[in-house]
């Protein structure tokens, strides 16, 4: 896991390993990205999950 200001980055292994995704329906979608609920399993806190369809440099900068 990495992390950069308030934006943390998981290798999938690490996501797998941690949290639960509840994949239907997603929270919203965008032309970049869908949200997805999950959760983390040993705390139980709820996370709004941001999945990039297409991940460009100009993208990441702009998400910073």
């Amino acid at each position: 896991m990495k992390q950069e200001k308030n934006i943390l980055i998981f290798t999938q292994e690490d996501f797998q390993q941690n949290f639960l995704v509840n994949p239907n329906p997603p929270l919203g979608s965008g032309h970049d990205a869908k949200v997805y609920l999950a959760m983390h399993k040993r705390t139980g806190e709820m996370f709004a999950l941001k999945v990039l369809i297409s991940i460009t440099a100009e993208h990441l900068n702009n998400l910073q």
